[in-house]
C-alpha cells in the first residue's frame, strides 16, 4: 500500500478464516443468527447443538477423560459452514458500521 497524504488512509484486514472458524464463539453465532431474525426455536436448537458437544483425547491407546469445548463450531457439521459465512457477514457489517462513525 502506498501512503497517502492527508487524514484519510487506508486500513487492511486479514482475516485467517481457518483460526477465525476455529475461535469462533457460541454466544456471537446465537447473537447473529438472532439478529438476522431467525425463529427463536430455530436459534435455541442451533445453540443446543453446537454447544452440546463432548471431546475425548487418546493418549497411548487410553481415553481420558471427555471434557465439554468452550468454543468453536464442530468442523464436518453441514450446518457450520453456513454459521460461519453468516458470522463473518455480520463481522463485515460490524466493521463498516465502525468506520463509519469514525469519520
Amino acid at each position: 500500500m502506498k501512503n497517502k497524504k492527508g487524514s484519510k488512509g487506508s486500513m487492511t484486514i486479514k482475516i485467517d478464516p481457518e483460526k477465525a472458524y476455529d475461535r469462533l464463539k457460541w454466544d456471537f453465532i446465537v447473537e447473529t443468527l438472532t439478529d438476522i431474525g431467525f425463529p427463536n426455536n430455530f436459534i435455541d436448537k442451533v445453540g443446543f447443538c453446537i454447544s452440546s458437544s463432548k471431546m475425548q483425547v487418546m493418549w497411548n491407546r487410553k481415553a481420558l477423560k471427555s471434557f465439554k469445548p468452550s468454543r468453536e463450531i464442530r468442523q464436518g457439521d453441514q450446518i457450520s459452514p453456513y454459521l460461519f459465512l453468516l458470522c463473518i457477514e455480520r463481522l463485515l457489517h460490524l466493521i463498516i458500521l465502525f468506520v463509519e462513525q469514525i469519520e
